[in-house]
């Protein structure tokens, strides 16, 4: 069975001037870390890709807890040195 769903396109209107987003009124994220212009904000999901797959925003997820776990340790992505 395959169950589709269809992504809702976010509200991101909060983050102007606070947030760096793209063209598509989308967050913009580091693609390493899903993180924002914004020291420890990350985001990930249809917030930054659009409607998407549900497997790409765990993926994103998955990134973003594993950069903020380093985050609030102090240390650094290997990618970001």
């Amino acid at each position: 069975m395959i169950i589709s769903a269809i992504g809702e396109v976010p509200d991101v209107s909060f983050l102007e001037g606070k947030v760096e987003l793209a063209a598509g009124k989308t967050v913009k994220v580091n693609p390493a870390s899903q993180a924002t212009n914004v020291a420890g904000v990350f985001a990930g999901g249809d917030a930054v890709t659009g409607p998407a797959t549900v497997i790409e925003a765990i993926a994103a997820g998955r990134k973003a807890a594993a950069a903020i776990d380093r985050f609030l340790k102090g240390r650094r992505s290997r990618k970001s040195r």
